[in-house]
């Protein structure tokens, strides 16, 4: 928070906040939470309908779900939820993007169909854990991926919401997690980051061994880094994971060994924090798609590191690729969706233009 402000409006004091991510909030003293508007999403799932249209599921402050067209805006669904079962995750599933998943305040899963939301199969995980994020790593049986409150990470058979191992202790509060690419000649393996500790682990499951290796995550002497946000992708004939976090950071590591292959602090990020990334493939190049508080659409190129921004005015809380060249976001202004044309990417793999 960079400011505040107090006013009285109908016997009832205000209090007006403004902090770093650009927006400003409007807090009743008489609450603990401010008055957040109701269209202001902090999760989103893009996927396609049964027409072929690209459609988002957005998960709202307020525990609700919303599926829109993105080509007109349109609602095609507003999946409400009770203050017992509000939403609290929600991701794809891959190898299938007209279906995607979503986790309940009371810990029920449901495999949903895109445009109206409608439930293929439910199940109920195990009530020891508080559950908060879900992932989905496909195969032939999709292995769902849960985190806990308490830092354990929960794996379940996404269909009958079976446990299938015991949980693993990954960190001490709240994390994330993205499986890496399912393959039959290694373990299972997969990342998971958390804010509290700043630490960013790469692991790896066989049998009853786990095993894990810190991803550093370098600020180069301008105060602690962390990472907000991971993508798995590519780079050549290689797997790798993509971070970004504090200090308009971005940090590219081997998925095979952790070790780090190439970083860069965006020029025109401004020191702002980086909030998300996802990856596109441009011909044979891929490029990572950011968001955060530099109020852009950031794209980098993982080959040669150069960078373009389109200017949002606004944060971005979250950043999502819809194929082939499309940007969906969310943020303090709602949800928005943007397509960029080949020039925008001609800018990242076209030799940079010498001075004189």
């Amino acid at each position: 928070m960079q400011s505040l402000a107090q006013c009285e409006l109908d016997g009832t004091s205000w209090v007006v906040t403004g902090g770093r991510d650009g927006a400003v909030r409007v807090w009743d003293s008489r609450t603990p939470s401010p008055e957040a508007p109701a269209d202001e999403y902090y999760e989103v799932v893009a996927g396609v309908g049964e027409t072929g249209a690209h459609c988002v599921a957005a998960l709202g402050v307020d525990g609700d779900l919303v599926v829109f067209d993105t080509e007109t805006g349109d609602v095609l669904a507003s999946l409400e939820a009770s203050a017992e079962r509000r939403y609290r995750g929600a991701t794809a599933l891959p190898g299938d993007p007209t279906a995607f998943v979503t986790l309940d305040a009371e810990g029920r899963v449901a495999l949903r169909r895109f445009p109206n939301g409608q439930v293929v199969y439910e199940s109920r995980l195990p009530g020891e854990e508080e559950w908060a994020r879900i992932a989905v790593l496909e195969r032939e049986q999709p292995l769902l991926l849960v985190t806990s409150l308490s830092g354990r990470l929960g794996f379940f058979d996404l269909a009958s919401g079976e446990e299938l191992r015991p949980p693993l202790r990954c960190h001490r509060g709240r994390f994330s997690v993205a499986p890496l690419p399912d393959r039959s000649d290694v373990a299972l393996r997969f990342v998971t980051w958390d804010w509290a500790e700043q630490e960013t682990r790469l692991w790896t499951l066989a049998g009853d061994e786990a095993g894990c290796v810190d991803l550093a995550f370098s600020g180069d002497g301008e105060g602690p880094s962390r990472t907000a946000a991971v993508s798995i992708g590519s780079w050549g004939r290689d797997s790798v994971v993509v971070g970004v976090g504090s200090y308009s950071r971005v940090v590219v590591w081997s998925a095979e060994d952790g070790s780090p292959i190439t970083q860069a602090q965006l020029e025109r990020g401004h020191y702002m924090e980086l909030t998300d990334v996802d990856l596109i493939r441009y011909g044979e190049r891929e490029i990572a798609v950011t968001g955060g508080h530099t109020c852009s659409v950031g794209l980098w190129s993982l080959e040669n590191r150069q960078e373009h921004h389109v200017r949002v005015g606004s944060p971005l809380w979250r950043t999502r690729v819809l194929p082939p060249r499309g940007v969906v976001m969310t943020g303090p202004r709602g949800i928005m969706a943007v397509e960029l044309g080949p020039r925008t990417f001609d800018r990242l793999v076209e030799p940079r233009a010498s001075g004189g």
